[in-house]
């Protein structure tokens, strides 16, 4: 699954289905709320410009940051994202992106990441408030019609 950082966010419910034909509806976008895996709080979603904004506003709870893209800088949802602390795995998550945002002890960290059988693998020090992680894949080719 990808998504261009142009596309508007995905997670659009319209309310007012018994407003008056004349009143406007109502947009809710819907946030991914922060959640809890093997006690490491963390947010997963980032699809669309509202949701990259909710995101951004609370990067700073967050000391470990995954980001999935194409070279191109097309944001992309990875079809697995595994994180391990030695032996231990912190969090195993399916088509989840293009952002994942954690809370962590510091640590040395490896993920693993697979989108379109394609695998990135990267061990990551995280100690205090660590960078963004960029994982990367070559950019798909696009047919220019867009058909």
């Amino acid at each position: 699954m990808k998504f261009n950082s142009a596309v508007p966010a995905a997670l659009v419910i319209v309310m007012g289905l018994s407003l008056p034909a004349t009143a406007e509806p109502e947009v809710v976008v819907l946030i991914p709320p922060t959640q809890v895996s093997a006690n490491v709080p963390h947010m997963i979603g980032g699809i669309g410009l509202d949701e990259r904004a909710e995101f951004n506003s609370r990067a700073g709870k967050f000391n470990f940051r995954l980001m999935f893209a194409e070279a191109d800088g097309a944001f992309v949802v990875p079809d697995s994202v595994i994180v391990r602390r030695g032996t231990s795995e912190v969090l195993n998550v399916s088509d989840g992106g293009p952002l994942i945002f954690m809370n962590v002890p510091a640590g040395t960290y490896n993920v693993q990441a697979n989108y379109k059988g394609m695998s990135r693998v990267r061990n990551i020090q995280v100690a205090g408030r660590a960078p963004i992680v960029l994982m990367t894949w070559p950019t798909e080719r696009r047919d220019p019609s867009g058909g």
